[in-house]
């Protein structure tokens, strides 16, 4: 047997000093996890997530490894990456009773109607609880789905459920919603509030119930309850914001809409908002700056070319004011405002060409209009228009009170 002496033996002794660090610093799957759930209970997910990717990468068939980290997942609202592991689980052999559950929740949140209304809620190992949970979203699931007959066949079997979850009462619930029996299921649904205050699901449905009442204004106030209790749900604040502008509520809008625009300042929807409570507000500069963030970002309704519109003109912006109304202006009835403002425009910036057109538009003028009929009818002789001035002339010439303008009337005439 060959003795190691010398350099030899530091050679072997190094080889195997290193054999033995590289033995110690590699974690089994198992180990992982373990490490995974140690900082989970020093509510530290981040690190958690880290720990139980590490696991699934050491033995990528672990079905604990996968269930561990679409759980970590559920909790971080990660739902379609808690989606893909849960399902990794199931196929990989893990307890069906535990995973639906959590699965249930991934597909509701990803609105992954069609999977969710195959998920077998009469799994062995489920409690009853769960039972009417996942029942509950099934029949929701179902309905969107169009299959109201499938949807009523599983209300049914859900009744004998033996529990006194709220999820039981959600389901008694909306089969008087797929009946359109609204005025039953609100009164329904604002007893399962009373009971649970904070569910997410009684507060939406209760919501979109007095939605469907034709009650905003109760609505928005269930919505308040709920992105109180539930303010990541961006979606949802959304909905909440546009209610709260449409009933014209603007200051209790705004700070709904600001917390979304800091999420992302380019939405279109979201700047349209803000560009109405800014209107509203008379915050002329911030109302045509959002106007126009919102109809680079594709939103280009009337109401939002109109207030662009009228927010330029207010800056003086007339170059702003005649872009934005000149847009609508074929869109707008006969007498609306928005074409006095565009004469206006066009009379600052010496569009004389322009002016007769939208003008002639006008018959029902006040006395506050007379000044613009009697300056345009004057650019207008200046022009070469000598008949659209004549025609303006004889509109303006029954309103004129001023001295200025009567004096201009005169001497045009």
């Amino acid at each position: 047997m060959e003795r190691f002496t010398g350099p030899k033996l530091r050679f072997v002794s190094a080889i195997l000093v290193l054999g033995i660090m590289a033995g110690c610093g590699k974690q089994s799957s198992e180990e992982y996890i373990q490490e995974a759930k140690q900082y989970l209970e020093e509510d530290n997910s981040a690190a958690a997530i880290v720990a139980l990717k590490n696991a699934v990468k050491t033995a990528p068939k672990s079905a604990p490894a996968r269930y561990e980290l679409g759980r970590v997942y559920v909790i971080q609202k990660q739902y379609e990456s808690a989606e893909k592991e849960l399902n990794r689980a199931l196929e990989y052999g893990f307890e069906a009773s535990k995973v639906l559950p959590l699965l249930t929740q991934a597909y509701q949140n990803t609105g992954a109607y069609s999977a969710l209304s195959k998920i077998e809620h009469e799994q062995a190992g489920l409690t009853s609880v769960e039972k009417a949970e996942i029942g509950y979203f099934k029949v929701v699931s179902l309905a969107r789905l169009d299959n109201v007959t499938e949807a009523k066949l599983l209300i049914e079997d859900l009744r004998s459920l033996d529990t006194g979850s709220v999820y039981k009462g959600l389901t008694a619930a909306y089969s008087l919603v797929l009946d359109s029996d609204f005025e039953n299921a609100l009164i329904a649904v604002s007893a399962l509030k009373d009971e649970s205050p904070q569910n997410a699901e009684v507060l939406k449905l209760l919501a979109q119930l007095h939605l469907a009442s034709n009650q905003p204004k109760e609505a928005a106030d269930v919505f308040k309850d709920y992105v109180q209790f539930y303010p990541e749900d961006s979606q949802t604040t959304f909905v909440l914001a546009k209610l709260l502008v449409d009933l014209g509520e603007m200051s209790a809008a705004e700070p709904y809409v600001d917390s979304l625009l800091k999420i992302n300042k380019q939405h279109g929807l979201l700047n349209q908002l803000k560009a109405a409570i800014s209107i509203s507000k008379e915050n002329y500069s911030d109302a045509l700056k959002h106007a126009e963030i919102a109809i680079s970002n594709g939103v280009d309704e009337l109401s939002l070319r109109l207030i662009a519109g009228y927010a330029a003109y207010q800056e003086q912006d007339f170059t702003g004011a005649n872009r934005h109304l000149s847009y609508i202006a074929g869109a707008l009835p006969n007498n609306h405002p928005g074409l006095k403002l565009l004469a206006a425009s066009q009379l600052q910036l010496g569009l004389t060409t322009d002016l007769g057109g939208v003008l002639s538009r006008l018959d029902k003028l006040t006395e506050q209009d007379a000044p613009l009929f009697s300056k345009a009818s004057y650019e207008l002789i200046k022009g070469g228009y000598e008949k659209d001035a004549e025609a303006l002339i004889k509109k303006s010439g029954g309103i004129s009170r001023t001295a200025e303008d009567l004096t201009r009337l005169g001497l045009l005439q």
